[in-house]
């Protein structure tokens, strides 16, 4: 079957199938339709491989790795693959375990591909000699990790430096008698690292140096374990070595096992046998790949010749204060949600390390306020976690400012994303609380349909407009339109998009991103004006978008989510420690399909939560600690990689976190946008946010259903508003 049969059964042209197959072209819907249906009847298929051989391999990446059984080759491969995918190329990998003649044969391989990029580790010594030979001329290519003398392009680390750090380390501890283990010391990174411990060791202290090739890892391993002087300390330059090591004196030593410090790919979690010295391979993988794409798709850019990343170094561990007593219990009071579910988990660790007994009380969204309200001075909790928008009206109420237990508490916020101080632990210059799972709004879309020829060529047909990531919720609503089934016969989906009106406060967070993104929504004090022509638009606007969105009752995010995730809507709005589901939901089908952006007119709202310490607390040390360990990168990280939120900043340069929920590459630039809930008044006003919102919301809802007119629900925002605020006015 050809596209020429096609075109015959289709009664159009060869070129016009041709542009339907490819998605190119300008073809109308009533021929894509057609076409699209003709070639499925006839059961045509293209040839791929054909295809490849007509106009050669452009859109194939070739990666040349010594093996896939070290991690730090593993990060390499699964990045350069996963982002290869996002610019639409396919990864081939060549293996060549460090032999020649195998590189030189992957090569030729590549040449009969006609394959127009490569990302190698290469074991030959004259590489410009084959890189360079006819058929591999004009193809681009960037050498890893191996520098090499005769080529321009390369990515690595700077290997001596982290030499010097561990052999700086090794000082500090105290070590006499140490080895050195690495691979092949004729390549560059090997031969770097090694001069670099060299160059600061104390010149009392005894070291050797072990290089090997990689198929004789093993025995060389065992070889340290022959002699009779044994090292108090091995060093070595890769994970690969170190399991190694850690074999070799299982099975071939009776002695105590040295103490072992490893060169190692970046790890969410740290073996604490093993002091573990940093390097992102999965950042390298991400960022080579990057550069060689942009250069195919683009070869007249100049890029830089040399990508040279900085190491991670030591992971740093939790360290229990010195005025913790072992042997207390704590009650920790918890909104359900992904973090708190997350941080359950991790609790036990909190616990074998500090011998303080966690007990967690859980509590939705509707009790936890009146919970916190009405426990008075029983100091019932010691930990407490608020959402960020009551922070301002409780914290004063309920919780003791953290300066009483740490008088140097500013130096916590280093490690947090900058932004996060003001918004999520200050009250009038007094620090209450440390962020523990910021979130902000974000929009989730169905990328493959927006990328999809034939519906942007009828949503073009409808509306005159491009299929485009919308910058307005005016934007929104029509995008919104075309994806829903009741008005437009083509849709894929039922609904385009969601609307939360089952919670009072989630209604509210969902229509005031709306008004904020206008101009003119405050008054002459300074507050917002919910009467204004600004609030009226908007409200008619959310209410349009309830005509094509798949309204749920649920009290909480998780009904718009799934929503999304089960593929019946084509959009949602929902705060970034909620959207985790979209990928874990049982009835998932959008996953490897998701596009994120900025929320319509850049006005998200922030969320998420943040802990404190009851100012009614027995045990307030203990509590810090808490705090402290549940806030720090180490654990942070683990919790988002459950599905929860991180305020570290550390967390989004970990790629496989990015690489599970890929919209978090973008979420500190998103931050970075967020208004705070407390938007009503631009002087600062506070007012009891949580209660403003249930009132904003129930006026928002009883519009949306009818039972209020537009003009009735804002009267009654807005006098709700006035009546919060007289005692300030007074």
């Amino acid at each position: 079957m050809t596209i020429k049969d096609i075109a015959k059964a289709a009664g159009v042209s060869q070129g016009t199938v041709s542009n339907v197959l490819n998605q190119k072209g300008n073809v109308s819907i009533e021929k894509i339709l057609l076409v699209e249906k003709v070639a499925k009847e006839l059961g045509y298929n293209i040839n791929a491989k054909a295809k490849v051989l007509r106009q050669g391999d452009s859109k194939t990446i070739a990666l040349i790795l010594p093996n896939i059984e070290s991690p730090e080759y593993i990060d390499i491969f699964m990045n350069v693959k996963s982002q290869a995918a996002e610019y639409g190329y396919t990864t081939n990998l060549f293996i060549t375990n460090d032999i020649p003649a195998i590189e030189k044969d992957a090569l030729m391989d590549i040449i009969a591909l006609r394959i127009k990029g490569i990302i190698a580790v290469s074991c030959l010594k004259n590489t410009n000699k084959y890189y360079n030979q006819p058929g591999l001329k004009d193809t681009y290519t960037i050498f890893l990790e191996r520098k090499k003398t005769d080529v321009d392009q390369f990515a690595g680390f700077d290997y001596y430096s982290s030499g010097v750090d561990i052999g700086n380390y090794t000082n500090k501890k105290g070590y006499k008698n140490i080895a050195i283990f690495t691979g092949d010391r004729s390549f560059s990174n090997n031969n770097d690292f090694i001069n670099g411990v060299k160059s600061v060791i104390h010149k009392d202290v005894h070291y050797r140096v072990i290089d090997s090739h990689l198929n004789q890892i093993s025995q060389t391993a065992f070889d340290l374990f022959a002699e009779n002087n044994q090292p108090e300390l091995i060093i070595t330059s890769s994970s690969f070595l170190i399991d190694a090591v850690i074999s070799a004196h299982s099975l071939g030593s009776l002695s105590k096992r040295p103490d072992l410090i490893c060169l190692s790919t970046l790890r969410s979690y740290q073996n604490r046998e093993v002091e573990n010295y940093q390097l992102n391979y999965k950042l390298l993988g991400k960022k080579t790949c990057e550069k060689l794409v942009k250069h195919l798709e683009n070869p007249k850019s100049s890029p830089p010749k040399e990508i040279l990343l900085s190491s991670d170094g030591f992971k740093k561990q939790f360290i229990t204060p010195l005025n913790v007593n072992r042997g207390k219990t704590l009650n920790v009071l918890f909104l359900d949600s992904p973090s708190s579910k997350a941080l359950m988990k991790l609790t036990p660790f909190f616990k074998k390390h500090t011998g303080i007994e966690v007990n967690f009380h859980i509590f939705p969204l509707p009790e936890i306020y009146d919970v916190i309200k009405n426990m008075g001075d029983t100091g019932i909790y010691d930990v407490i976690r608020l959402d960020m928008s009551w922070l301002p009206w409780l914290a004063p109420k309920t919780l003791l400012p953290l300066h009483k237990v740490n008088a140097n508490i500013d130096n916590v916020f280093s490690q947090f994303l900058p932004n996060l101080k003001e918004n999520y632990s200050v009250v009038n210059d007094t620090v209450y609380a440390l962020p523990f799972d910021p979130s902000v709004q974000m929009m989730f879309y169905r990328k493959d349909l927006f990328e999809n020829a034939k519906y942007r060529r009828a949503f073009y047909e409808q509306t005159k407009d491009e299929l485009d990531i919308p910058k307005s919720f005016e934007q929104y609503n029509k995008i919104a339109r075309f994806f829903t089934k009741s008005y437009n016969e083509y849709s894929p989906t039922e609904f385009g998009a969601t609307v939360t009106l089952g919670y009072p406060s989630s209604t509210a967070c969902e229509w005031l991103p709306r008004v904020l993104s206008s101009n003119n929504i405050y008054n002459d004090k300074n507050r917002v004006d919910f009467r204004s022509k600004a609030a009226l638009e908007a409200l008619h606007n959310y209410m349009e978008t309830s005509k094509y969105a798949n309204i749920s009752e649920s009290q909480w995010w998780e009904s718009a989510v799934n929503s999304f995730a089960s593929g019946k809507a084509a959009m949602t709005i929902v705060y970034t420690n909620h959207a985790a589901d979209i990928i874990h939901a049982q009835d998932s089908t959008v996953a490897g399909k998701i596009g994120y952006a900025t929320v319509p007119g850049e006005k998200p709202l922030l969320g998420g939560g943040v802990l404190g310490i009851s100012k009614n607390s027995k045990y307030p040390n203990e509590a810090y600690s808490f705090l402290n360990w549940a806030c720090s990168e180490s654990i942070s990280s683990e919790i988002t990689m459950m599905g929860g939120m991180s305020p570290c900043s550390n967390t989004y340069s970990n790629i496989e976190i990015i690489d599970l929920y890929p919209w978090l590459h973008s979420f500190t630039d998103n931050i970075k946008l967020g208004e705070s809930k407390n938007v009503l008044s631009k002087s600062g006003e506070i007012i009891n946010q949580r209660t403003f919102e249930h009132a904003l919301g129930i006026a928002i809802k009883n519009a949306v259903i009818g039972t209020f007119s537009d003009k009735e629900a804002l009267d009654y925002a807005a006098n709700f508003l006035e009546n919060s605020l007289q005692h300030i006015d007074k």
